[in-house]
């Protein structure tokens, strides 16, 4: 019994000042991680706004280098509203005719624009500003019908279906897709929004699409970010 007692009298443990080195040493490490932690878990979200800024820019491209032709009016299943034609056989924009380039356009036409928060917007109401992406690394609600959430038109479901996009489900970004002009002075600006923190600055991914006007190429610019993580 008395050997127990003295056992346990010469065992040492962790002094005071051990004890707070290893408090200190956990709390450096926790400062390095977390950061890096919560970025990595920000630019694993953005790689949705990458992936569908570059279906969008394919989608954008691949039409306006296809033969476009003139489609019959919206409510009758047109596929290519922006390009309306007639009935009227002899006609220069009947319907199934080559429209001329110089009335080319990206899908959508000169002077529509969409996005997904607003849902489908024409003549020039459709632009997304912070206040319309969501916040905190929230995810906003796809196209999906119900009451609270946005509703696509014919003009933007056709839109969609050229780019190859859809939005069924939730995500990260809203999307802005701001079209004008046509032939050599068609431009397209796509961009993605999110606020992952409050303060009215949003991470902004831009890409601008234009025509070269000598060539006639289809020139996809690189996709420019502001504000990143903001």
């Amino acid at each position: 019994m008395k050997n127990t007692l003295q056992k346990i009298r010469n065992t040492k443990g962790f002094t005071l000042v051990e004890l707070m080195i290893v408090v200190a040493i956990i709390g450096i490490l926790a400062a390095i991680a977390i950061p890096a932690f919560l970025r990595s878990v920000k630019k694993s979200k953005t790689s949705e706004a990458e992936g569908t800024m570059r279906k969008m820019a394919d989608g954008a491209k691949g039409y306006f280098q296809s033969e476009q032709k003139f489609s019959q009016p919206q409510a009758n299943g047109g596929e290519q509203p922006w390009h309306a034609g007639v009935a009227a056989q002899g006609n220069i924009n009947t319907f199934g005719m080559p429209v001329p380039w110089a009335q080319y356009a990206f899908p959508g036409g000169a002077g529509y624009q969409f996005n997904t928060a607003l849902a489908a917007a024409d003549g020039g109401n459709g632009l997304a500003t912070c206040t319309d992406a969501p916040t905190g690394g929230a995810k906003q609600l796809g196209f999906a019908g119900a009451a609270s959430q946005p509703t696509t038109t014919m003009d933007l479901n056709a839109v969609l279906n050229r780019l190859g996009v859809s939005f069924p489900d939730q995500y990260y970004f809203t999307y802005v897709y701001d079209n004008a002009g046509v032939g050599q002075a068609s431009e397209l600006t796509i961009q993605a929004l999110a606020e992952f923190k409050t303060g009215g600055n949003c991470h902004t991914i831009e890409q601008i699409i234009s025509v070269d006007d000598v060539t006639q190429e289809v020139l996809v610019g690189p996709a420019n970010t502001s504000f990143e993580y903001e």
